[in-house]
């Protein structure tokens, strides 16, 4: 004769499950009110699932949402894959900015729950995480460092690096360090002495340290629509040698090509930010992007090896699986 409480009352297994399932109450409060331990009601809980006398149903538009996720995952051999759903946010999808504001969640609630003590997190401006800074919880971390891979772009952008990095550091109080002079100087020979100087040497001494980074992805492809287009940072005739050279993209003010290269320019020797080879050995590169003409830009930075994790909206993630596939053929 069995001594199994649990198999002796499907009636006492359906009452703990309705209260704790049903009534949301806790199975401390399910104990003192059935008058059993709280031991107990575990065990009714796991017994009303294996008998399937509880069920869970997945919205199926949730459920193939986690699946792409996970393909785009396997697909391009990244650490993680996190989907911004449709379905949860149809009203939100109505616009480019709400649509990027709902990725900035998806990519503040990411970074909140994986960021470590001691961490070193390499920041480059973008407008999702700029956005991010809205949706992040205070959380102290022990000796968290926050640095920018860039020097600040002036007039072309309305929220100043300097302003980001200190703002996410502040909410882990941790300590921030940035690079204030311009990201991008006249001559080669200027940035080449910029960099001599102590406060930039310590910036670039910081980027070994790096171990995640946050970034925004430019598009030049098809038509340019990065930022660095805007307000002046670069003439006519900068865009024009870089679209020359088959510009796809920028990440942390480096331009690439299809392949995930650096396009080769004279701008490399002019910029203050950190190298793309220096870039790709970044432990975790996280990028958050949304929109559907980030598609090409997006597919060749991971074509590149310049992301490890990527946030994106659903519908960016179903059509880099569309192009992956149309390049197979």
């Amino acid at each position: 004769m069995t001594s199994d409480v649990y198999t002796q009352s499907v009636y006492l297994i359906m009452q703990a499950s309705h209260l704790y399932y049903t009534c949301s109450m806790s199975q401390q409060s399910i104990a003192d009110q059935l008058g059993i331990s709280v031991t107990t009601v575990s065990r009714l809980l796991k017994k009303a699932k294996e008998e399937q006398l509880v069920r869970y149903v997945i919205d199926e538009a949730c459920g193939e949402c986690v699946l792409l996720s996970e393909e785009i995952k396997n697909v391009f051999e990244l650490k993680e894959v996190v989907i911004a759903p449709r379905t949860l946010n149809e009203k939100y999808y109505r616009s480019p900015s709400a649509k990027r504001k709902i990725v900035a969640l998806e990519g503040a609630q990411y970074l909140q729950r994986t960021i470590q003590d001691n961490d070193v997190l390499g920041i480059s401006w973008g407008r999702i995480v700029c956005d991010m800074l809205l949706y992040l919880n205070p959380a102290h971390k022990s000796n968290t460092k926050f640095v920018t891979l860039h020097g600040n772009l002036g007039n072309c952008i309305e929220k100043d690096l300097e302003e980001l990095v200190k703002g996410m550091a502040k909410v882990f109080s941790g300590r921030y360090y940035y690079l204030a002079s311009r990201a991008l100087l006249p001559k080669k020979e200027i940035t080449h002495k910029i960099k001599k100087k102590e406060s930039t040497r310590k910036v670039f001494e910081m980027f070994r340290y790096v171990n995640i980074s946050i970034t925004g992805i430019g598009t030049w492809y098809p038509v340019p629509m990065s930022i660095l287009t805007e307000n002046g940072f670069l003439t006519a005739e900068e865009q024009k040698m870089l679209l020359k050279e088959n510009v796809v993209g920028d990440i942390g003010l480096r331009f690439f090509d299809e392949k995930g290269e650096e396009c080769k320019t004279e701008l490399a020797d002019r910029l203050l930010s950190i190298d793309l080879e220096q870039f790709k050995k970044i432990e975790k590169k996280i990028a958050v992007a949304a929109g559907l003409e980030k598609r090409h830009t997006i597919f060749s930075a991971l074509k590149g090896g310049l992301i490890d994790v990527l946030i994106i909206d659903e519908e960016l993630g179903r059509e880099l699986l569309e192009i992956n596939k149309n390049r197979e053929k």
